[in-house]
C-alpha cells in the first residue's frame, strides 16, 4: 500500500508539474502575441507565408492576355503620354478626416512654381485645400478587381494602403509620374533632386527606400529586403502601359503567389513582388526616407546608418508623430537641437514628445545624435 501511495503521489506530482509548465508556456505565447500586436508599426513587419487558416483560396484572375492588352492600349495614345514638365507631388490619406493641415505644412517646404500638388483622399476634406488638387481614391473595372483581390489578402489597416500600387489607374492620365508622400514626412532637401531619381529607373516602375529594420530579411531567410512605403516614386505611365505589371499584380491579387499580405499593405506587397519581379523596382537612397520608428530598436547600426545627408525625415512612430508637425513648421537645426535638449529632462518641447517614457526619450536622444543629427536645415 505504501509503495502504491508513493507511486500515486509521484504520478500526481508529475501531472501538476506538466500542467504548470503548460500554463507557463501558454502565458509566454500570449505575451509574445501581445508584444507582436503592440509592435505593429507602419514601417516594419515580418514577411511570411500566412497559415492556411488565414490564406484564402485563389480567386479568378482579373486580366486575360486580351483584357490586359486592351487596358494598356487605352493609355498609349500620344495625347495621353505627353510630359507636362511639372514635378507632381501627392499626399496620401485614407482617414475619414484627412490631415490637410499636415499636407499644407509639409508642402510649404518645397512648393515652387515647378511643383503641382495633390491629395489622394478616400473622404472629402473639411478644411480649405488651397493649392491641393483633390483626387478621390477610386478605381473601376479590372483595377477594382485587383484592389478587391489584394484587400482580401490583407487585414486591419492593410487594405487602405493597397491603392498605392494602383495609382496608375487612379491618377488623371496626363500625370505621368508622381512623388508619393505620407503626411508624417519632412522634406529637407530640394524635391527636384528626388524627382531626378526617375532618370535612373532603367525600366523600373516603383522606387522605394529600404525598410530600416531587418525584420523582413530575417523572416524570409534573407531572401527579401523590406520596403517602406512612406516615400514612393511611381512611374504611372509605365505602370499603365505595362502588361507585365498588370499580370504581376494579378498574380498576387488572385492568391496564386501564395503570399498573405497582412496589415501593412503596399510595403509587404512590394517586398514580396520584388522577390519575383526585381526589375520593376528601383531602390532609392536611404537619405530620402530616414525612419524614426522605435518599434524594433536601433541596435543594428548597419540599417540605420546612412552616409548621404538626410533629405526626408519620416516620423513613422506613434509617439513621435508630433516631430513631423514640429519640423514641418520649423525645420531648422535650432528647432531640432532644442527638441533633443528636452529629451529625458522630464519636459517637452512645444508639446513633443507627448507620451514617450523617459527611458525611451534617453534612447531617442542618443539615436538622434548618432543617426539623425543632420535631419534639419542649417540656419541661414
Amino acid at each position: 500500500v505504501a509503495v502504491r501511495l508513493r507511486l500515486l503521489r509521484g504520478i500526481a506530482s508529475t501531472f501538476f508539474s506538466l500542467l504548470i509548465l503548460l500554463q507557463v508556456a501558454t502565458a509566454k505565447e500570449k505575451l509574445h502575441k501581445g508584444a507582436v500586436a503592440r509592435q505593429s508599426p507602419r514601417g516594419a513587419t515580418p514577411v511570411r507565408r500566412s497559415p492556411s487558416s488565414r490564406m484564402p483560396a485563389a480567386s479568378p484572375l482579373c486580366f486575360t492576355n486580351v483584357t490586359a492588352r486592351a487596358s494598356v492600349q487605352q493609355f498609349q495614345s500620344p495625347t495621353k503620354s505627353l510630359d507636362d514638365n511639372f514635378i507632381h507631388v501627392c499626399f496620401y490619406d485614407t482617414r475619414k478626416h484627412p490631415d490637410v493641415p499636415a499636407m499644407l505644412r509639409a508642402a510649404a517646404l518645397f512648393n515652387t512654381s515647378s511643383v503641382k500638388l495633390c491629395a489622394l483622399l478616400s473622404h472629402p476634406p473639411r478644411e480649405e485645400t488651397a493649392g491641393l488638387r483633390i483626387v478621390p481614391l477610386r478605381v473601376t473595372g479590372a483595377a477594382d478587381c485587383l484592389y478587391a483581390g489584394l484587400s482580401r489578402l490583407s487585414h486591419g489597416p492593410g487594405p487602405q494602403y493597397l491603392m498605392k500600387p494602383l495609382l496608375g489607374w487612379v491618377m488623371p492620365p496626363e500625370v505621368q509620374r508622381v512623388i508619393l508622400l505620407d503626411t508624417d514626412t519632412v522634406v529637407l532637401r530640394p524635391i527636384s533632386e528626388l524627382w531626378d531619381e526617375f532618370g535612373r529607373f532603367d525600366g523600373a516602375m516603383i522606387g522605394v527606400v529600404a525598410e530600416q529594420s531587418n525584420l523582413y530579411q530575417e523572416k524570409s531567410d534573407w531572401r527579401l529586403i523590406g520596403k517602406n512605403g512612406g516615400v514612393q516614386l511611381l512611374d504611372l505611365q509605365a505602370m499603365r502601359t505595362s502588361e507585365e505589371y498588370a499580370h504581376a499584380l494579378d498574380h498576387f491579387a488572385s492568391g496564386n503567389a501564395g503570399e498573405y499580405i497582412g496589415f501593412l499593405g503596399d510595403q509587404t506587397l512590394y517586398t514580396v513582388m520584388e522577390g519575383v519581379y526585381p526589375h520593376l523596382f528601383y531602390r532609392i537612397g536611404c537619405e530620402w526616407n530616414r525612419q524614426l520608428s522605435m518599434h524594433f530598436g536601433f541596435r543594428n547600426a548597419s540599417v540605420h546608418t546612412c552616409s548621404s545627408p538626410c533629405s526626408i525625415l519620416h516620423a513613422n512612430y506613434g509617439p513621435l508623430k508630433c516631430v513631423a508637425q514640429l519640423m514641418q513648421s520649423s525645420p531648422t537645426c535650432t528647432t531640432w537641437q532644442r527638441f533633443q535638449d528636452k529629451l529625458g529632462s522630464g519636459a517637452v518641447y512645444q508639446g513633443c514628445p507627448g507620451h514617450l517614457p523617459q527611458s525611451m526619450q534617453n534612447l531617442l536622444k542618443k539615436v538622434i545624435r548618432r543617426f539623425f543629427a543632420d535631419c534639419c536645415i542649417a540656419n541661414s
